[in-house]
């Protein structure tokens, strides 16, 4: 998965103290990844800060209409469609890996099993070998 061998633990421990955009540069360095995933994590990475650092400075944004908190859950709602589908994809890749390298499974599994999630993270194996490609050199 990764052109130069696997990521050593001092660079993991950096990109936890890197911003998201960082991350998703490191990514398109790292791996091939289709144009649509890509947009994918931009949009995610946009409505996060926009949530984060913006979201109570937007012309739309107003706790004391109607309309406005209208506007304010249409943005919640986007945000978390592109949360929960990079978080499958990405969950989906580390799942379809650890299953290839035939690591047992725990009770984890188990649980999400039982709750049918599992099912549901599987249904994005496709999706997530698709995002994540090994770079060709």
């Amino acid at each position: 998965m990764y052109p130069e061998g696997k990521p050593t633990w001092e660079e993991i421990e950096k990109l936890n103290k890197e911003t998201l955009g960082k991350l998703i540069v490191k990514l398109k360095e790292r791996v091939e990844m289709p144009d649509a995933f890509i947009g994918l994590l931009e949009g995610f990475l946009e409505h996060r800060n926009l949530f984060v650092h913006r979201l109570g400075q937007q012309s739309w944004f107003s706790l004391n209409s109607e309309s406005g908190r209208d506007k304010i859950w249409d943005f919640i709602e986007s945000y978390s469609k592109f949360l929960t589908e990079a978080h499958r994809v990405v969950q989906a890749a580390l799942f379809k890996d650890m299953e290839d390298k035939g690591m047992p499974e725990t009770k984890y599994h188990k649980e999400l099993e039982k709750s049918g999630y599992l099912k549901e993270i599987k249904s994005y194996y496709q999706k997530s070998q698709v995002a994540f490609r090994k770079k060709k050199l």
